[in-house]
């Protein structure tokens, strides 16, 4: 009888052991999503929306300070903090999902609509912050203040005019205005869209999902560098004519500097900036491969040939797709090829399904 139970009690044993062995196995195989989307908000999102925020601030500053004291130092820094905001906004345009596309729209809507611009400043009406803020996209925003700011002429265009002054520089108030409300929507427990975007985790196969989500908006960052930044400029879209006033940054030509930052947007989306779990972290526990190498250095090989061939375009864009095509041609493949490997090969290791926009999601 003892001999028996100290079978049955050693076998009970194994069997216990191999049960903890196979739960262990199991949960580290786990992954923590609600983790990732958490330190995305946290750790990327929020700190690049607060940068823009910032950068914002200072460009409401030099255009009030130049709005003092018109000279070409007072300008020149003012265009130099619109760069840096330009740069600032591009690393945040990948998160376009649909709840905060009503500020983004506000930010830059290409190109800007520059015969009713006029016709409001003619019209000498009351131009404040107030005005501005009720303004459609195409008459406020990046894009319409660097055609303000840009012109060989601005200081006397500016200073010679009081309402095209006033004009500029409460659309500068307002491209703040609309940064610091969104700084608000990331915040968690604010009760903004970071809150959603949290909430939203579900399988990936889910539209709703921010995964979904979050992977639809990045295809669609790399398809508007690809087919707008680089291709319409080219005349892809115009039967081989290039198109060089179709540009993203015309008047500043910082149209290169604005592709890359939209590229290190969307490696940032992908890599994260700190130590929580990213989404090449959760491609990697998926076990995603390419020709026997993990997907996720693959994707990043690609970021960084993509940035090198954008770097290498050293003509403003709109003189290089005529001066300098076969330059613009190797970034354009370049965008192309990151866009079909995230498109088509990490969409497939995610189980997402790509939508034609974010209009399906939350």
């Amino acid at each position: 009888m003892t001999h028996s139970f100290s079978r049955l009690l050693a076998i009970t044993i194994v069997v216990l052991g191999i049960f903890l062995v196979q739960v262990e196995s199991i949960q580290s195989q786990t992954f923590d999503r609600e983790a990732m989307l958490e330190g995305m908000i946290t750790e990327t999102i929020l700190p690049l929306h607060t940068t823009f925020a910032e950068q914002a601030t200072t460009l409401s500053t030099t255009a009030l300070d130049f709005q003092a004291d018109p000279t070409p130092e007072t300008l020149a820094t003012l265009q130099s903090a619109w760069v840096e905001t330009s740069i600032a906004y591009g690393h945040i345009e990948v998160y376009r999902f649909r709840r905060v596309m009503p500020f983004i729209n506000q930010l830059n809507s290409i190109p800007p609509n520059i015969e009713f611009i006029e016709i409001y400043i003619d019209d000498n009406v009351s131009i404040d912050a107030n005005l501005a803020a009720s303004l459609g996209s195409q008459l406020k925003g990046l894009a319409t203040l660097e055609y303000l700011i840009f012109t060989d002429d601005a200081i006397s265009l500016l200073t010679g005019n009081e309402a095209r002054m006033a004009y500029m520089s409460a659309i500068a108030t307002d491209i703040k205005r609309v940064a610091d409300e969104l700084v608000v929507q990331w915040t968690l427990d604010a009760g903004g869209y970071g809150d959603r975007f949290l909430s939203a985790d579900g399988e990936p196969n889910s539209v709703r999902s921010s995964i979904s989500m979050l992977s639809n908006e990045m295809i669609a960052i790399l398809e508007d560098v690809t087919s707008i930044g680089l291709g319409v400029p080219l005349g892809y879209e115009n039967r081989g004519e290039v198109q060089p006033a179709r540009v993203y940054a015309p008047y500043s030509n910082t149209t290169r500097d604005r592709l890359v930052a939209n590229i290190e947007g969307f490696e940032m989306a992908f890599n994260g900036l700190d130590e929580s779990p990213s989404l090449a972290d959760y491609l990697d526990f998926l076990g995603a491969e390419l020709d026997g190498e993990a997907m996720s250095t693959v994707i990043n090989q690609n970021i960084e040939t993509t940035i090198t061939a954008l770097d290498a375009i050293e003509q403003p864009v709109q003189i290089a797709v005529s001066e300098d095509n076969e330059t613009v041609t190797i970034a354009y493949n370049n965008t192309l090829s990151l866009l079909r490997l995230v498109k088509t090969d990490m969409a497939n290791q995610l189980g997402i399904t790509v939508t034609f926009s974010d209009n399906d999601g939350d």
